[in-house]
């Protein structure tokens, strides 16, 4: 039996991802994090203020514990467009106050605020008595203010509504925040330290911790690479901006609807380490490329060209009506099937960020459902991959 002829205008506005083995290219991850270790390492041995080492892990998002689920129950979803806050503002019934970062992360039943704490490295965690030092007692009792505020009724929602900044905002999924103090040296806990028995001071200090709390010491800090792809955002009272890159960032399909939010990434860019003029001036254009691909579909969806698609089943997301495929209403149309689909988009499964590797992403909202995974359950699978940039 022949295919059925795929309906014209299906396949006429596709963005493409670029692979061209000659663009600008980001750092490679083991150079980066061979070079940021390396630079960590120096600026901990000069005995830094606390503002140095804000400044530094602002540029390198992927120092900042959090990001991907290393901290407390879910956040393996990661943060929208793996973004983290810089002294996020936190306003709403109570005292206001201002992390020194920030993730919010997500799983499928929960959304994780990561809030983290720093303080200058050289404090110490106790005394040569043993006592918990005033500077730690009074650095961990604000992760004790944040807990409250998160308690009081109606500021979860506020948290939901302005630090959710994408599109969807999960109402289904309830907060869960965690809390991170990062402080003092490692060395406190070693012979040479200063203190007689630091092996049980470091279990004392690990008793004070509370359930949803995490310390750590600023040695402890890696580069993650499964935030190498991430970035640092300021929120602003018009909403966030974009702070630095990774330097070993890189765009796709799914960076289009938070450039449309985000805006120019020029002055980011600049402000992004380890990156060639090249690479940041063909980074600002692949991100102005995707956000006018993002804004296309949105126009495109406005004007009822959108299809949703189930086997069996067919969605007009502008009527949201169901109507079984064979039907004679005027919009209907049939599934293609995979011999009819470009050929780099033929996948018999959807993967979490595309089906194929052609790099292929439709313009206009299409998408087609396909059963992946186990017990027959059914997945929304965009023909698209996250491209190289």
């Amino acid at each position: 039996m022949s295919d059925s002829p795929v309906p014209q205008g299906y396949f006429a506005n596709i963005a493409t991802a670029d692979d061209d083995p000659d663009r600008p290219k980001s750092i490679m991850w083991e150079q980066y994090s061979e070079q940021v270790r390396a630079q960590w390492a120096v600026l901990l041995d000069t005995n830094p203020e606390e503002r140095e080492i804000q400044r530094f892990l602002e540029l390198h998002p992927a120092m900042i514990p959090g990001g991907s689920g290393d901290i407390g129950p879910g956040g393996h979803h990661g943060s929208d467009l793996m973004a983290v806050f810089r002294e996020p503002v936190i306003t709403g019934r109570g005292r206001a106050f201002e992390p020194d970062f920030m993730w919010v992360t997500r799983s499928s039943g929960l959304i994780t605020p990561i809030l983290i704490e720093i303080e200058k490295p050289s404090k110490r965690w106790f005394l040569r008595n043993g006592r918990p030092s005033a500077e730690f007692t009074q650095a961990h009792d604000q992760l004790n203010d944040w807990r409250s505020w998160f308690s009081r009724d109606g500021n979860a929602a506020l948290f939901r509504d302005k630090y959710l900044f994408l599109e969807r905002k999960y109402m289904n999924r309830p907060l869960k925040p965690q809390f991170v103090l990062i402080y003092g040296r490692e060395s406190e806990f070693e012979y040479e330290g200063g203190h007689a028995n630091p092996d049980d001071l470091r279990y004392k200090r690990d008793l004070q911790r509370g359930p949803d709390e995490a310390f750590m010491t600023f040695d402890a800090l890696r580069p993650r690479y499964d935030q190498s792809n991430s970035m640092t955002l300021t929120m602003t009272v018009e909403g966030p901006e974009v702070f630095a890159f990774s330097p070993t960032y890189g765009t796709g399909p799914d960076v289009g609807e938070g450039a449309l939010i985000l805006g120019d990434p020029s002055e980011a860019l600049k402000r992004s380490e380890m990156m060639t003029e090249e690479r940041r001036a063909y980074l600002a254009s692949r991100w102005m490329y995707w956000k006018q691909h993002e804004a296309d579909r949105r126009a495109q969806s406005l004007a009822g060209r959108g299809r949703a698609w189930r086997p069996g089943v067919e969605y007009s997301e502008r009527s949201a009506a169901r109507r079984p495929l064979g039907s004679t209403a005027r919009n209907d149309k049939p599934m293609p099937t995979s011999r009819q689909l470009p050929a780099g988009a033929r996948s018999r499964r959807c993967k979490r960020r595309g089906a194929a590797a052609s790099g292929l992403v439709f313009r206009a909202p299409l998408r087609l459902l396909g059963p992946v995974g186990v017990w027959g359950r059914w997945r929304a699978c965009r023909f698209s991959t996250r491209g190289p940039d």
